[in-house]
């Protein structure tokens, strides 16, 4: 899908669908892991804090945010990054992962249903959510500068019970 395509697609779909609502539960799904079918869920990351990160292989932000993820990982062992690639080809979008950041857990959504269900207005886009499942932060077309706010998040949501 072409970039001007996928952001027309994206803004039609944020208009015509509810933003999730923070602090309600976060939409739950179940994409092939990227490299391979085995499926993941958001459900199963239910009792751990996650930052959501959605990304395409065409994105120059997301280019540039990946490593910073794993980063930002691993000063936070507790929390759980998983990026979704909104690319409808899986191959470009595995090409991409391994050459910016390998070591990522990545899933596919090669049909925007899960994009959808978020309503992204932006790329990248990520979220936060805490241990019981709840959509606590989130960031649309977010910068460095949103990261470092979103580490901050992440560490009160690891902070919390």
């Amino acid at each position: 899908m072409t970039r001007p395509l996928f952001f027309l697609l994206a803004l039609t779909a944020a208009l015509h669908a509810s933003k999730p609502t923070i602090g309600k539960p976060a939409p739950d799904f179940s994409l092939a892991a990227l490299g391979s079918k085995e499926p993941i869920t958001l459900s199963s990351f239910k009792g751990k804090v996650v930052l959501l990160d959605f990304w395409a292989s065409w994105c120059i932000p997301c280019k540039r945010l990946m490593p910073r993820l794993a980063e930002l990982k691993a000063r936070q062992p507790g929390l759980e990054v998983l990026a979704v690639s909104v690319d409808e080809n899986h191959d470009k979008a595995l090409t991409f992962l391994r050459a910016v950041e390998p070591g990522l857990q990545a899933a596919h959504d090669a049909e925007q249903k899960t994009a959808d269900a978020y309503a992204l207005e932006g790329m990248p886009t990520c979220f936060l959510i805490d241990k019981k499942g709840r959509l606590r932060f989130r960031h649309d077309g977010y910068t460095a500068a949103d990261l470092e706010k979103a580490e901050r998040e992440a560490k009160l949501l690891l902070s919390e019970p």
